[in-house]
């Protein structure tokens, strides 16, 4: 297994467990950073397109 293959499951993992949680959004994207060391992206696209929200909610988020 690769080790991207392995931080995007670690990640899938991460958004399954919070993402029914009440502002799960930051502690799935804290997490995120931990597991690849920065926010890419493509990672934040994945976390949009897994969470069912617009992209453009995520990529903002931290900054208001």
């Amino acid at each position: 297994m690769s080790l991207e293959k392995e931080r995007v499951e670690a990640l899938q993992r991460v958004i399954d467990e919070l993402r029914d949680e009440p502002g799960a959004l930051m502690p799935i994207m804290q997490r995120a950073q931990d597991i690849f060391g920065y926010l890419p992206e493509d990672v934040q696209k994945y976390i949009a397109k897994e969470m069912d929200i617009l992209t453009v909610a995520v990529v903002t988020k931290p900054f208001g």
